[in-house]
């Protein structure tokens, strides 16, 4: 390895395709023996609707459409878990229960499963303009989004913080995200 990297600069881009596909090929192998019930534990932020969100991404670039089984499943969960305000909460307690637990709508949940619904090709579903909606009317005066709970994991299920930008980086990132894929 040590080689590799000292004589990085001469390594042509083609020369690093086999690498990156293998490598492709065995996190796509590690995301299917990690998922439960159809879902993704993420372990930075409250947790399967963070941890779905991005697998769904990573599925999408790949190049899994959205009739994929396991995106379907992903889909139809996500449209069930909403809020009747139209957005998403989860909380911390998902954890410890090893499954979702809902909680109050805010910023950051909402914005992880609208991006979540477009990664699956739902962006146009209702569910999705509700999510992009509940976004848009929870904005602060000045610009920034601001959730009320601790979601950002620091030890699943022991201790968790509330990081002051976040929830203003993932909103503004999943409505120009919504933006951009509207048909």
């Amino acid at each position: 390895i040590l080689h590799r990297i000292i004589n990085l600069n001469q390594i042509e881009f083609n020369d690093l395709i086999p690498d990156a596909q293998k490598a492709i090929q065995g996190g796509m192998r590690w995301l299917r023996r990690n998922k439960q019930n159809g879902l993704w534990f993420g372990r930075w932020f409250t947790h399967y609707l963070y941890g779905t969100c991005h697998v769904l991404e990573a599925y999408k670039e790949i190049g899994y459409t959205s009739d994929h089984p396991e995106i379907q499943i992903a889909l139809n969960w996500l449209i069930k878990v909403r809020n009747p305000d139209g957005g998403y909460g989860e909380s911390s307690l998902s954890s410890n229960y090893s499954n979702f637990v809902p909680a109050p709508s805010t910023p950051f949940h909402t914005a992880c499963a609208l991006m979540g619904l477009i990664y699956a090709g739902a962006a146009n579903h209702p569910v999705a303009y509700d999510a992009a909606k509940w976004l848009l009317s929870s904005q602060n005066i000045d610009g920034s989004w601001k959730n009320m709970d601790f979601f950002a994991a620091g030890l699943p299920g022991v201790w968790y913080a509330n990081f002051e930008f976040t929830s203003t980086y993932y909103a503004a990132k999943s409505l120009l995200l919504f933006k951009k894929n509207l048909n």
